[in-house]
């Protein structure tokens, strides 16, 4: 594989496994999907012009999100001429910085969740394949397990308890 394709891999493999927090970044400033939308291939358009500048090893993510950062104000000044309602910038960068932290810790709860989902009872990890991963409704569940829908509303809400407390517990909160 030539060094040009071995970059575009890398630059795919990369956007790939950071999308959606740079999109969950995105709409921390816009707040509209239609916008947030257009800013995210603004921005993926932008890195990919200048991946060649990206040095490999070094943090994809903040990388992304300088650029994304620069897209959000360049929406915020063509916004502007059609809406009276202003921030100032300052809001901007207090914005920024809670994003892109809430955006890495985003990362440390995921990983905490699936452990803490593997170390569910098995009954308790079907439930939870069949509610989120396969999307059957509290209706097909009960249906599916001759339980009640009162039976699996009250499992689902144990279990979303106890999740709650191992993710609280095992991630460090700052």
């Amino acid at each position: 594989m030539n060094e040009d394709a071995q970059r575009t891999e890398e630059f795919v493999r990369l956007l790939s496994s950071n999308r959606g927090r740079l999109y969950a970044y995105i709409m921390s400033f816009v707040a509209n999907h239609n916008d947030a939308d257009d800013i995210l291939q603004e921005t993926t358009t932008t890195m990919w012009r200048k991946f060649q500048q990206f040095e490999l090893g070094s943090d994809f993510l903040a990388w992304a999100a300088t650029i994304a950062y620069y897209k959000v104000l360049e929406h915020r000044k063509r916004a502007a001429k059609e809406s009276k309602l202003q921030f100032c910038d300052d809001l901007f960068e207090q914005i920024n910085l809670s994003s892109l932290k809430t955006c890495r810790d985003a990362d440390a709860y995921t990983a905490q969740l699936q452990e803490s989902i593997q170390t569910l009872p098995e009954k308790d990890r079907e439930l939870i394949r069949q509610r989120y991963w396969d999307q059957l409704s509290v209706n097909e569940i009960s249906k599916r397990t001759g339980k009640t829908v009162r039976a699996i509303y009250y499992n689902l809400g144990r279990i979303h308890s106890l999740l709650a407390k191992r993710v609280k517990r095992g991630v460090n909160w700052q």
